[in-house]
């Protein structure tokens, strides 16, 4: 995916983060270990406004104890963590000349 900071928007994320959900994780993966499992994804996007973006990250790490590749929440330790990340990307002051004339004028 494009940097934010290099594209100045967000044509390359919303696509990729439509539907979203608990159900259905947008840019997911999985890793496989001797030690244990790992899955992530993106469960929510919500949007205050034309250049911010509110993202929850799922994460759950667990011992897959009876080798059967998915998760067994009965008879298997996990942890689960969510976090809650906002991305802005809001014009620079450089180009507001009321903020300019204001505070330099």
């Amino acid at each position: 995916m494009e940097s934010f900071k290099v594209a100045q928007n967000y044509d390359a994320f919303d696509p990729e983060m439509v539907g979203a959900s608990i159900a259905s994780p947008a840019a997911a993966f999985r890793t496989r270990s001797n030690v244990g499992d790992f899955a992530a994804g993106v469960i929510s996007v919500t949007q205050p406004n034309s250049y911010t973006r509110i993202v929850t990250v799922r994460s759950v790490g667990w011992l897959d104890v009876n080798s059967t590749g998915v998760l067994d929440t009965q008879n298997e330790p996990y942890k689960t963590v969510d976090v809650t990340a906002t991305f802005s990307l809001e014009r620079s002051k450089v180009f507001d000349y009321t903020y300019f004339v204001n505070n330099y004028g």
